[in-house]
Order: C-alpha cells, then structure tokens, then sequence
C-alpha cells in the first residue's frame, strides 16, 4: 500500500476551511465582491479516508486464511509524524501478519520484507537443484 497515497487522502478529507489555513492561501469563493458572509466549513465524513479500492482489497483479504502482510511503499516521502497514526488505522482495519514500512529508493525494510516473506513460504519439494539457475535457454547459448 503505498503510504504517500493514504497521507493524500487524509489530506483531502479535510475541511476546506481547515486545509485552506493551513496553506495560508485565502478561498476564492471569500474574495468576490459583495461576499461579505463568513466562510460555512465542509462537512467532514467520519469515514477512515478509504478509496473504494481499498475497501475492496480490504474484504477480500477478510476472506484469506493465510498471513497478510500489511507493506507501506515510499516511507521515505511521508513525515515520520503520519506514519504512525496511518499504521494505527490500518490495523484497525484488519490483523496483519506483519506491517513492514519499506523504502525501495533507500532500500530500508526490503530485507526485512523477503526475510519475513520467506519466513511463512511452506517447506517443499525442491525443483530444480541448488546448484543450477532455472532457464529457458541451453547450457551452449551465449548472447552474442
């Protein structure tokens, strides 16, 4: 789940009054002329901020009876301060395996992510021998 994405949407979730102070940038609507009437707030849902996408991905994963892991992509763009309160309300959503913060761009928690991956992969029957690497090509093919 790519954190940046849920940081947006709590973002946009927010009155517009609220989100228009905070950027210090005044609302059109209160600089026409003759408006002399006090900004009305938007009314806030008390919905979790969710895309209907994610609503979906959530009741499906209710159906799986394996480990989920929760994975939140792109850390690195997220301040440390939301971070938190977004994995709060996603484990109330549902109970993760894991939840596993990963920057691919500073390459924190991917080896994290493939040792816990591999952790819960069940034991079996290997197919090809430790020493060769699975390929569609002959052992005489040579690219040039």
């Amino acid at each position: 789940m790519d954190a940046t994405r849920k940081v947006q949407l709590e973002a946009a979730a927010k009155p517009a009054d609220e989100s228009v102070e905070e950027a210090g940038v005044p609302q059109v609507s209160n600089l026409r002329p003759g408006n002399s009437a006090a900004p009305t707030p938007t009314p806030r849902h008390d919905r979790t901020n969710w895309a209907s996408e994610d609503e979906f991905l959530f009741g499906l994963i209710r159906k799986l009876d394996c480990p989920v892991f929760l994975v939140l992509t792109k850390i690195d763009l997220v301040p440390k301060d939301h971070l938190l309160p977004l994995i709060d309300t996603l484990t109330k959503q549902f109970n993760f395996a894991e939840i596993i913060p990963v920057s691919a761009r500073k390459r924190d928690g991917l080896d994290i992510l493939v040792r816990k991956i591999v952790g819960v992969l069940p034991t079996g029957e290997r197919y090809y021998p430790k020493t060769s690497t699975p390929t569609n090509r002959s052992a005489s093919w040579s690219p040039n």
